[in-house]
């Protein structure tokens, strides 16, 4: 059951200090959040929150954190089950607010996405910054490369941006209705050495011959052995020398996951936010061939901590 008009309201006025601007925004947080806890986590996670709270604590992961409850093992069956509920979600979405399914900010819900449409797409040359200068720090270039695959690419934000640098791209994404977006807005820029492959549930990790993969703001939307089982081809993928920047929630408060809890909520379509623990994630690159390079955590987190893994192939 959706989270009511008062929850979302009163979200607004505790946690922001105002109310929403219109029904529209009502409207889509109701149907992306069936959890008002979710939906506080959210307000928290964004960008005028921490805005208006400077002095709000940023979260980070200490040592004397107890292990979070997680289990990381999921028959493939299940795996497929679970995946279609995923697609089905992001299909319904990109339908409805594919550009606010992105970057969850209200000015890009769409009543309000016409005005902003072009800081939209604008924000993201961001993800190619951050690839490039993760590169930097080992002495290597977008040019050292001959495809980047980019997990997740939306409705082309940063396809287009990461288009401009590297050679070929490889864009792939679980939802149709988000890759006709990215085709259209990457034929828009003038780009012509993109390739959009859909993820399935036969197929979480579609794509070949890269020997960079990227990945932001999108593995936390799946549950763990999910993200794993993403993980386990990107890795196996990579031929030596190649490079893995995997961006995604290692530790949040509360949060475990139970395969047959999971299953219990049936069908229910939601924007759900994940954790996979750090060292299922070092353990699996270390079993395929990669050692780990840096890792670093993303500051302004308020009560999760999300990690940015830099691996490299042996």
């Amino acid at each position: 059951m959706p989270i009511s008009k008062d929850d979302v309201s009163y979200g607004y006025r505790y946690l922001l200090g105002r109310l929403p601007e219109n029904n529209d925004v009502i409207e889509i947080y109701r149907q992306a959040f069936e959890d008002v806890e979710l939906f506080r986590q959210h307000l928290m996670e964004s960008p005028e929150y921490k805005f208006k709270n400077p002095v709000a604590v940023t979260k980070s992961f200490l040592a004397h954190t107890p292990p979070s409850d997680i289990e990381i093992i999921m028959d493939d069956p299940t795996l497929k089950q679970v995946v279609s509920k995923t697609a089905s979600y992001w299909s319904e979405i990109g339908t409805q607010a594919p550009h606010w399914s992105v970057l969850s900010l209200d000015k890009y819900a769409p009543d309000l996405l016409e005005q902003n449409l072009a800081e939209f797409y604008e924000s993201g040359v961001g993800d190619l910054y951050l690839v490039r200068d993760l590169l930097r720090r080992m002495n290597r270039s977008p040019n050292d490369f001959n495809t980047i695959l980019e997990f997740g690419c939306g409705v082309g934000r940063a396809t287009a941006a990461l288009a401009t640098a590297f050679k070929h791209v490889i864009a792939l994404d679980i939802s149709a209705p988000h890759i006709e977006l990215a085709k259209k807005h990457v034929a828009s820029s003038g780009a012509n050495n993109v390739e959009f492959i859909q993820v399935t549930s036969e197929n979480v990790m579609p794509g070949r011959g890269f020997d960079l993969w990227y990945s932001r703001l999108v593995l936390q939307h799946n549950p763990p052995p999910v993200t794993l089982s993403v993980l386990e081809k990107a890795f196996s993928g990579l031929p030596p020398h190649g490079v893995a920047i995997v961006h995604v929630r290692t530790h949040q408060d509360g949060y475990s996951f139970k395969v047959a809890d999971y299953l219990k909520g049936g069908s229910k379509l939601d924007m759900e936010m994940h954790s996979t623990p750090q060292n299922s994630i070092l353990e699996l690159a270390d079993r395929t061939g990669c050692r780990l390079f840096e890792l670093h955590e993303e500051p302004g987190h308020i009560d999760n901590v999300t990690s940015i893994f830099v691996f490299v192939k042996k």
